[in-house]
């Protein structure tokens, strides 16, 4: 055996409810993380299924020559801007300003 299994050996023998403490919490931190795995998988499957502002609301979607813009909004108040160097930019930049993430 190595020095190291001996002076683990050595502890676990003189303080053998150390050992069940030691697997009880590894336990629960192992649960921990198995929890918040399925947690965040379940997160990102239901934004998956959820509707982005853009599929919801349709906006124009047109180049300006300089920016791709995607432009609309909910038929009262003003209209969202959304620009990007390309399409896909342009949307997730109306999506962010719709949930007000910018």
């Amino acid at each position: 055996m190595s020095r190291l299994s001996n002076i683990l050996s050595a502890l676990i023998d003189a303080h053998p409810e150390s050992l069940v403490q030691v697997a009880a919490t590894l336990a629960t931190e192992r649960q921990i993380a198995e929890h918040r795995l399925r947690t965040e998988q379940l997160n990102v499957l239901m934004m998956q299924r959820s509707a982005a502002p853009h599929q919801t609301y349709t906006p124009a979607l047109y180049n300006d020559g300089i920016h791709w813009i995607a432009e609309g909004g909910m038929s009262q108040g003003p209209s969202l801007i959304g620009r990007g160097n390309c399409p896909a930019a342009a949307l997730a930049d109306y999506d962010e300003q719709w949930l007000g993430l910018k």
